[in-house]
């Protein structure tokens, strides 16, 4: 089992003293392994890499980088656009340089409308790194669009997009199945706050137990955070974050829709700045801020190339 495999050698690499893996050594450990050169084990070097020390995430970017195929290309560039190391970033990108732009740049151009203006600016220095022309036409149309943090209106219901924080460690059964079977594969025991944390994910034989292998929810990226009185838990924890559609209450309605009437709402915000820089990079133009500015270079394109 890819997870077990990927847990072991990690455990394995913590020298002694430490607390996190050495890099090195879990290289070492999976040397040599054709399996982690497949598309399956994609999904399974995210989920337990992604949140690693910025060695171990940098290790992520160059296991990827021996998986061929789109997977592993939007798998790097989610990296390129969502980690907070710029190092990882960098790797990322100049992995992707080498691959097929039409396997990665949906990724990257959908990075310019995340809720996160960091995002954002991530997607935008990696399209103006690898030159991705072919983006442009995608990106002038961006300029009408707006604000990706602003409500908007779908079947008479106000909803706005919103960046959301998860503890790792507290919300086992909001994206995994429960597990009412001792025969079920990857069965993880959830942990219970105000006791020690099971130190083997998958050993334990007592408890609350999930299902691992069945996702309901998958996080844009991970982090570890300082916890404020942590108890038996570590002072550092994973927290996954993700993007959710909220539905707005009838105050921050009328809240918005006053704002809409007054005319308020700014026509510039993060995000656009960022498709602007990479607009301005890739074509070594500056024809200022505006859709009617940038539009002639479309003359020519197709409506269903922009």
């Amino acid at each position: 089992m890819l997870s077990n495999n990927l847990r072991d050698a990690l455990r394995k690499s913590v020298p002694s003293g430490d607390k996190r893996p050495d890099a090195n050594r879990v290289h070492s450990e999976l040397r040599g392994g054709s399996e982690w050169r497949k598309p399956e084990a994609i999904p399974t070097i995210l989920q337990l890499l992604q949140a690693e020390n910025t060695p171990i995430r940098v290790l992520l970017v160059k296991m990827l980088s021996d998986i061929e195929g789109k997977a592993a290309s939007v798998a790097l560039a989610q990296r390129a656009v969502f980690d907070v190391s710029s190092e990882v970033r960098e790797t990322a990108v100049s992995v992707l340089a080498r691959r097929p732009a039409e396997e990665y740049q949906k990724t990257l151009v959908d990075g310019l409308r995340y809720p996160w203006p960091a995002a954002a600016d991530h997607a935008a220095e990696a399209l103006a790194a690898l030159k991705n022309k072919e983006a442009t036409p995608y990106l002038i149309t961006m300029l009408k669009e707006p604000d990706p943090r602003l409500p908007i209106k779908e079947n008479k219901t106000y909803y706005i997009r919103e960046l959301v924080r998860m503890s790792h460690m507290s919300n086992c059964m909001v994206c995994h199945a429960p597990s009412l079977s001792k025969e079920d594969l990857v069965r993880g025991r959830v942990p219970v706050p105000g006791e020690d944390p099971p130190p083997l994910y998958y050993a334990h034989r007592t408890g609350t137990f999930v299902r691992a292998d069945t996702t309901f929810l998958k996080q844009d990226f991970s982090l570890m955070q300082p916890v404020a009185n942590a108890g038996k838990w570590p002072g550092n924890q994973r927290f996954d974050y993700l993007v959710r559609a909220r539905p707005l209450n009838p105050a921050e309605i009328r809240s918005f829709q006053a704002l809409e009437k007054s005319g308020k709402i700014t026509a510039d915000y993060p995000q656009k700045e960022a498709v602007l820089f990479a607009l301005r990079a890739m074509t070594g133009r500056d024809e200022g801020s505006s859709y009617e500015g940038w539009a002639p270079l479309l003359k020519g394109i197709p409506k269903g190339d922009r």
